[in-house]
């Protein structure tokens, strides 16, 4: 008699088989006025019939399987679980299910067990063999056919995508290459246009594939590929559909990227992928959100995890330390107060020492009060930060950052879409006070190091002419606005 931890036997029962850069303008020759610093870098169609709903069944008791009173609702799987069908073993702590009989569990269906859940096993539970799974997809937007396979717990699809989302690129500008290769996308795009019912792979969906896979040339197709020698063993069929860099084809034939769902660094996703010309079987790297032009290998959601939505954060922060309230919105996964920073320190200085500019546009800081004037629980936001905001708020539609109002005319791309609302309250540089109406400038956490010392830093700006975003360095006694975002 074996007696498992649940999630250990998920483990292994599924490895066994399934149980189931920143995009930033430069500034060349922008109108200036701060004299002092110029440092500114700125398929066929298919019909759908629909069988049944999916059952869902829920081992809940405390004892054998075989005992209907032990199932949620009395519902007892059948002894051949349909596709699609779940069991779901879910014990109290120190309870356990003890599988008394024999289980068989077809092809498309899933069998989970909690994590503090135990399975005593007895009887016999049959496992179809990985990559058995060699089912279809249509997606019903455009009628594309994209068949999966299962590999240990996952269901991927063994196509790229080839959904057209706007700005998404062919190889070759060839619609052609489409049904073979799939679209690239940049990784918005590539958010936006996977279907209902998948995501983006995880990291550790991605680790979980290279593992029971490590030789590239099982998962690599043998008609696209101009080197190595593939086997395509697993199915998988990957094509060497290349990338795009800004507007230039690369590597097509000895090449292949996907992205996937994990950033870990803050306006950088991790892509898998393999190159023929890398010694390592898989690569792996860091790339940016925007300019990168990758492919899309769609994983099928679990029956029983559904991903939570965001929670929504149209809402409020009010600053403890002095009673003022400040908006608060969600931006993809950040949160930003959508004002600027009006909490007066001993150095901190209104416009034109005018108190009656910061209630629309705050205050001014340097680089060094600002660490004193963010709240607790809120802090300075890095250059990746910044950028990756831009590049969501950017996408979505250009200029949607600006405020529609407080800026002198042309207000370039100032439509305030996002409800972000960059406000130009100007700047101080060590003589006076500058550009209030033209320029928005606030500090990130970003440091410089200048002559050995860490005496500059990096600063964003908005321009009244321009929708874009410039970056740029200026020593940390200027005063700037500032822009918090929520630890």
């Amino acid at each position: 008699m074996k007696k498992v931890l649940g999630f250990i036997l998920f483990i292994t029962a599924f490895f066994t088989g399934f149980v189931t850069a920143q995009s930033t303008d430069t500034l060349s020759g922008k109108k200036m006025r701060l004299a002092m610093w110029q440092k500114m870098e700125a398929a066929p169609k298919m019909t759908i019939k629909l069988l049944s709903t999916p059952t869902k069944y829920i081992f809940i008791g405390n004892g054998f399987w075989s005992d209907s009173l032990n199932w949620e609702d009395r519902k007892k799987p059948p002894a051949t679980l349909p596709a699609n069908d779940t069991i779901y073993i879910n014990t109290q702590a120190g309870d356990s299910c003890i599988l008394d009989t024999e289980q068989y569990l077809g092809e498309g269906s899933v069998f989970r067990i909690g994590e503090q859940s135990h399975l005593i096993i007895t009887g016999d539970i049959q496992l179809p063999p990985i990559g058995t799974f060699d089912s279809s997809f249509t997606d019903l937007r455009d009628g594309q056919q994209y068949t999966y396979k299962t590999y240990g717990s996952d269901v991927w699809m063994t196509r790229n995508l080839n959904f057209y989302v706007p700005q998404s690129k062919l190889i070759n500008n060839d619609t052609a290459t489409g049904p073979v290769y799939g679209r690239l996308y940049n990784w918005y795009q590539a958010k936006e246009a996977v279907p209902a019912g998948w995501h983006l792979p995880t990291k550790a969906e991605c680790d979980r594939l290279r593992a029971i896979f490590p030789d590239r040339l099982d998962v690599m197709d043998t008609i696209t590929w101009t080197c190595l020698q593939p086997r395509n063993t697993s199915g998988f069929s990957a094509r060497s559909a290349g990338y795009y860099y800004l507007n230039t084809q690369n590597s097509q034939g000895s090449r292949t990227e996907w992205w996937s769902d994990y950033e870990p660094i803050p306006g950088l996703i991790r892509k898998f992928g393999i190159n023929c010309n890398a010694p390592e079987s898989w690569t792996l790297a860091n790339y940016g959100k925007t300019n990168n032009y990758f492919s899309v290998r769609c994983v099928k959601n679990l029956v029983d995890t559904p991903p939570p939505p965001p929670p929504a954060y149209d809402t409020t922060f009010t600053d403890p330390r002095d009673g003022k309230v400040y908006p608060v919105k969600r931006y993809n996964n950040q949160i930003w107060m959508t004002m600027n920073l009006n909490y007066k320190t001993s150095k901190s200085r209104y416009y034109n020492d005018d108190s009656t500019n910061s209630v629309a546009l705050g205050q001014l800081y340097s680089w060094t009060d600002a660490q004193v004037a963010i709240p607790q629980g809120w802090h300075l936001p890095s250059t990746f930060e910044w950028d990756a905001l831009y590049d969501y708020l950017n996408y979505l539609s250009p200029g949607s950052i600006k405020d529609s109002l407080y800026w002198e005319a042309p207000n370039t791309g100032g439509t305030n879409l996002s409800g972000f609302s960059a406000r130009p309250g100007g700047v101080k540089d060590y003589l006076d006070f500058r550009d209030l109406g033209q320029i928005g400038i606030w500090w990130t956490s970003t440091e410089i190091s200048s002559m050995g010392t860490k005496n500059m830093a990096i600063f964003k700006a908005l321009f009244h002419d321009s929708p874009s975003q410039y970056s740029g360095e200026q020593e940390k006694g200027f005063l700037f606005s500032i822009r918090c975002i929520k630890d």
